[in-house]
């Protein structure tokens, strides 16, 4: 039976904006901010009241600059479009498909446009697949794949991380745009003015090129029993990319105002030529083979299958020699009646990073389920339609392997001694010390799950739990001692443990035209260091086993400090004075210290739950289709630079240190005193910097409406559907200032609307 060519072709178009970007203050309010923070470290005002009112009544925008950066380089919105045309069909012998895509992501960034080229943060991609499938007669099918892909990305010569990095450290009022005789302002401190990162420092270009193909033969061999088959796949990957950096660099200049009321300007920096260098940053090529024989009978009420395979797959990156993992496997499946299924696996596997006495893994696994509403004694019913329990054990494997890390290395160095008298202009010394034992790291998972139906398929749910043990993990021994004179090398030493489960429910039905569904879902794991070759510790709460996997130590917070804890001299950071509004610590062991050895697991104190729900609404051609999902417990690490007030040159304040301790608010504050700098105490590792990362979020909502086809017969046209699509629309979080998926100072989450057209011809 033919199938007649169906051509897709689908248009996109919308617009995309942060959905949060750092609330940053202005100069104003970071003078006055910085005074304070001066004065609470017992240090004169920067700033005196003639310049904090020059700054609140922007009277000298040169002299007192305000400059919000992030809407200066930052827009608010920007374009994208997106184009697909799909085809498939095909005969009783043949069949195909492809398709081809489009995608334009217009920059972030603010140009003003004085370049001949474009110097924002733009990206563009061209994806093409296509695939035919051949019987060729009746025993033999082959198939051939093509996919491919070209990725162009352009950004300003000053790199788009770099351009966010100095949005996110400095202060509005470090130096104006420009000055008042056109120059780029800066100073000694400053010398990136960003707007001229932006503008005036070139530009890079980079280019992804992808190809994979990958062809399949399968050939029944009748002739020999009925069942038995054998199979070849083989696949080839390559990628590339390329960047060339067309940046420069530019001047800046501070103005400074004499005495007399003569204006003359220092200049720090020198333009440059543009440069032009191409950098091959990423060659790789991957080659899979892969031979299989399989069988497949049917005895009565027995149906077995089994399936031996052996595949090689090389990769290599750059100018690495290439990694090899060769596999062989033997898998047997039996089910009687369609109602028990018991699967066992075997495979063998071989690394060529490892060394040889370890490279070979043997990994078994097996699984059986009964599917229990087709056993003679249960009959289907209009509540229980379907139950089918699982449940499966295997080992599996991770090289981990580095790079022929069990060979010693030696490295090049400056010179070497002979005695007190240097000899030479160059030596070798000996590396990282060699793991010749180093091993796989394996996993032994314990999967048990149940799936189930109800009101006659209505109502589906299922869940599975599972314990997930992994051995011999890569680490570096704790217990070493540092008189060997090199560095220790990584050893198949930790042992951790995840527990956890998922559960599923879901619900479709119809009232008259009204088709709908609900489904909702349920995740969490749980983490624990069954061993860690760490050092001996005098208290149990400072161990690593026991805890969560890469949990986080630190102090615990107990409040800010006040007079009266000064006055009792409440203990604090070893080597610190504490004044009032200071982080106040909890004294683990008693000992009137705050040290090390009070330190405590700070995070992942309680289980963290991802949940997650699906909405669908049809009725008469129009359809609605929302995705929703959040956690619950989970905690974000805030205690870093960039979210610290005043740290390195000055950097931004935000919003939430307007909430920061002082006389006044010391009852409603939420924040730590200010310090101009960084705090030994206030700025350390501690509870209170584990923040609440809560949150839900609207991550798709899409309305569509399809025409009838009875109205698209006159314009001899299949289907024609419209649709508008929103991403990360709405967003629930107690987190204040940050995006809970992007709560760093990088590029930013971004929040889609876009509406489509779909046309089937």
């Amino acid at each position: 039976m033919n199938a007649p060519p169906v051509v897709s072709f689908t248009s996109q178009y919308g617009v995309q904006e942060p959905t949060r970007l750092p609330n940053v203050l202005n100069a104003y309010d970071y003078a006055t901010l910085y005074n304070e923070a001066l004065r609470n470290d017992g240090r004169a005002p920067l700033y005196s009241d003639t310049e904090l009112e020059a700054y609140r009544t922007h009277s000298d925008p040169f002299r007192y600059p305000d400059v919000n950066w992030y809407d200066q380089a930052v827009k608010r919105s920007t374009p994208f479009a997106r184009f697909n045309l799909n085809m498939h069909g095909g005969t009783q012998k043949a069949s195909y498909f492809a398709s081809l895509s489009y995608l334009d992501q217009a920059g972030i960034f603010k140009t003003d446009g004085s370049n001949t080229y474009n110097t924002n943060a733009n990206f563009r991609r061209f994806n093409l697949t296509a695939g035919l499938d051949i019987q060729l007669d009746r025993d033999t099918e082959v198939g051939l794949n093509v996919l491919g892909n070209l990725g162009n990305t352009q950004e300003p010569g000053a790199l788009t991380s770099m351009l966010f990095s100095n949005m996110a450290g400095t202060p509005p009022n470090a130096y104006p745009i420009f000055n008042p005789d056109g120059s780029l302002g800066g100073n000694s401190d400053y010398r990136n003015n960003i707007f001229a990162q932006l503008n005036r420092s070139g530009y890079r270009t980079g280019s992804t090129r992808n190809i994979a193909v990958d062809g399949r033969v399968k050939r029944y061999l009748p002739f020999i029993t009925k069942g038995l088959y054998a199979a070849a796949n083989v696949s080839f990957f390559s990628s590339y990319y390329e960047n060339v950096n067309f940046s420069k660099n530019f001047p800046v200049f501070k103005m400074d105002i004499g005495s007399a009321g003569d204006t003359t300007y220092q200049k720090f920096g020198d333009i440059s030529a543009q440069q032009k260098n191409p950098d091959v940053t990423l060659v790789n090529r991957q080659f899979f083979t892969q031979f299989m024989l399989g069988y497949d009978k049917t005895v009565g009420h027995h149906n077995i299958s089994g399936l031996v395979l052996a595949h090689r797959d090389q990769v290599t990156n750059g100018m690495e020699l290439p990694s090899e993992m060769w596999q062989f496997g033997a898998r047997g499946d039996y089910n009687w009646k369609e109602q028990i299924y018991v699967q066992l696996n075997a495979m063998w596997a071989s690394y060529n990073y490892l060394p040889a006495v370890t490279r070979r893994v043997f990994l078994p696994s097996a699984s059986i389920a009964w599917d229990v509403m087709k056993s003679r004694w249960a009959e289907n019913g209009s509540v229980l339609s379907q139950l089918k329990p699982r449940v499966s054990y295997g080992l599996t494997a991770n090289a981990n392997a580095g790079y022929f890390a069990y060979n010693q290395s030696y490295v090049t160095t400056g010179g070497y001694t002979f005695g007190n008298s240097p000899v030479g202009s160059g030596g070798v010394t000996e590396g990282s010390l060699a793991n010749p034992r180093r091993d796989w790291e394996i996993g032994r998972k314990l999967n048990v799950g149940i799936d189930g139906s109800f009101f006659n398929d209505h109502l589906q749910v299922g869940g599975d739990y599972f314990v997930h043990r992994f051995v011999d993990l890569i680490q570096l021994p704790g217990t070493s001692s540092g008189m060997l004179g090199n560095t220790w090398p990584p050893m198949n030493l930790g042992r951790n443990e995840y527990r956890g489960f998922e559960v599923y429910a879901g619900y479709r039905n119809k009232v008259g035209a009204l088709h709908y569904n609900i489904i909702a879902n349920l995740y969490s794991e749980q983490s624990k260091v069954l061993f860690q070759d760490e050092i001996a510790r005098p208290h149990a709460w400072l161990e690593r086993t026991g805890k969560p996997v890469n949990a986080m130590f630190g102090y615990e917070a107990t409040g800010f400090m006040t007079e009266k804890d000064i006055t009792d001299k409440t203990p604090s950071v070893t080597g610190y004075t504490p004044v009032p509004g200071d982080l106040k610590f909890k004294d683990q062991n008693n000992d009137g210290l705050i040290d090390a050895d009070d330190q405590v697991q700070i995070d992942r104190l309680k289980p963290v739950y991802y949940y997650g729900v699906t909405l669908g609404l049809a009725w008469k051609g129009f359809d609605l289709n929302a995705v929703l999902y959040g956690t619950q417990n989970r905690t974000l690490n805030m205690g870093r630079g960039t979210y610290w007030e005043f740290q390195g040159l000055g950097s931004p304040v935000f919003g939430h240190h307007f909430t920061r301790w002082t006389p006044a608010t010391a009852a409603t504050a939420d924040y730590p005193r200010l310090s101009a700098g960084a705090n030994p105490n206030n700025h350390t590792a501690s509870s209170f910097w584990i923040k609440n990362g809560d949150y839900i979020r609207l991550k798709n909502l899409q309305f569509g409406y399809t025409f009838t086809q009875s109205w698209l017969q006159s314009v001899k046209l299949k289907e024609v559907r419209l649709f508008v699509t929103g991403y990360n629309l709405l967003t629930s979080t107690k987190l204040k200032d940050f995006d809970p998926e992007s709560y760093g100072m990088g590029y930013p989450n971004m929040r889609v609307f876009n509406a489509g057209l779909n046309i089937k011809f």
